[in-house]
């Protein structure tokens, strides 16, 4: 029996929660049954060496150097439609919406192919974005929500819920010395939608009162502004800025405390990641993030209460811990990637018995 061919079609291999969990589900999907393939459609290539490694075929054809020129995007498309049909491609999987635009405008072209799209966050960009992806729907056939809270007009309206999933072999409890002073962590890009400076804003409030240190972990383009906030409100010894780890695992279980303040998300990893550490969460009830936390495992706060949920866990830590223990439980069980690569399986499999 022959395999089936799956093109994973993604908008970059940088380090997003994106492209970080594409990557986990390639190195778990079972190579027996799929012929698995990755093409990138623009140049950020932070995790390309990672993808290297997972033995699968890797091409790239960029697409933004002249996505300004009608006919180079006709070229791109044709480009891509040529490199289904030499390698027998039977399903594409775009990721992001880039990735989920151009499938569509393939699947006029290759109408035989089975189109599945994963968006990844409830904000793919402004209203013309969001049309355009709203008029290409009926070429999808499936689109993937990490959640019920992720449904929208541009998406098909049977969309499937299949969760986001971390390797919960790498990320779990350890006995471990913790940081000193009590230390909250955050794991994200150095990016607006991120919301860096307003933790920043509460490290200058709660320094008053509170012996604390934020570790900020990942880079981004707000690097050289948050660096030079910090240095203006003395808080050095209060925020720190770690840039990329390879060490994350260990930060999270000698941590506290994960925070996240995010305007806007899809179902972000490092929440799953700190979960599946036993770390109490406190973050802002947006994109998927109700789906994972609730009273019972975790602290949901919008942001004018985010100073008074993290007073409220340092001064309560003992009931800040059994939040982090179930949410661990809770992570284990439903959001492992093994769990979710089964589901992502069975997805392809059931398509193309339509």
């Amino acid at each position: 029996m022959s395999k089936i061919g799956l093109l994973q079609l993604t908008s970059s291999f940088g380090l997003g929660g994106a492209e970080k969990f594409l990557l986990d589900l390639t190195n778990n999907l079972d190579k027996e049954i799929f012929d698995i393939h990755i093409l990138t459609i623009t140049e950020h290539n932070d995790l390309y060496p990672e993808y290297l490694k997972t033995g699968v075929k890797i091409s790239k054809i960029n697409y933004f150097k002249n996505a300004n020129k009608l006919n180079k995007l006709k070229q791109f498309i044709n480009n891509l439609s040529d490199y289904i049909k030499k390698n027998d491609i039977d399903i594409i999987h775009s990721h992001m919406y880039v990735a989920m635009f151009a499938s569509a405008l393939v699947k006029k072209i290759n109408t035989n192919i089975k189109v599945v799209a994963t968006p990844h966050t409830i904000n793919i960009g402004p209203p013309h974005i969001q049309a355009a992806i709203a008029a290409t729907k009926h070429l999808r056939d499936q689109d993937i929500i990490f959640s019920n809270h992720m449904k929208s007009f541009w998406l098909k309206k049977d969309s499937k819920v299949i969760p986001n999933g971390i390797d919960t072999q790498r990320f779990f409890k350890k006995d471990c010395k913790r940081y000193t002073p009590f230390t909250f962590v955050y794991v994200a890009r150095l990016d607006s939608m991120k919301n860096h400076h307003f933790l920043i804003e509460l490290a200058l409030k709660l320094k008053r009162k509170y012996n604390f240190q934020m570790l900020f972990v990942g880079n981004g383009p707000l690097y050289p502004d948050l660096k030079k906030k910090i240095e203006e409100y003395d808080l050095k010894k209060h925020c720190k800025l770690l840039g990329e780890r390879d060490d994350i695992p260990d930060i999270l279980n000698r941590s506290h405390c994960f925070v996240m303040p995010s305007k806007w998300e899809g179902m972000p990893l490092s929440i799953l990641e700190a979960g599946a550490c036993e770390l109490p969460v406190i973050a802002t009830p947006v994109g998927s993030i109700p789906a994972i936390i609730d009273v019972n495992t975790g602290y949901l706060s919008n942001q004018n209460k985010f100073e008074d949920t993290m007073i409220e866990v340092m001064e309560n830590y003992d009931q800040a811990m059994i939040k982090g223990k179930n949410l661990s439980k809770r992570v284990q069980h439903l959001f492992n990637i093994k769990r979710v690569t089964k589901e992502h399986e069975k997805l392809y499999i059931n398509l193309l018995k339509k």
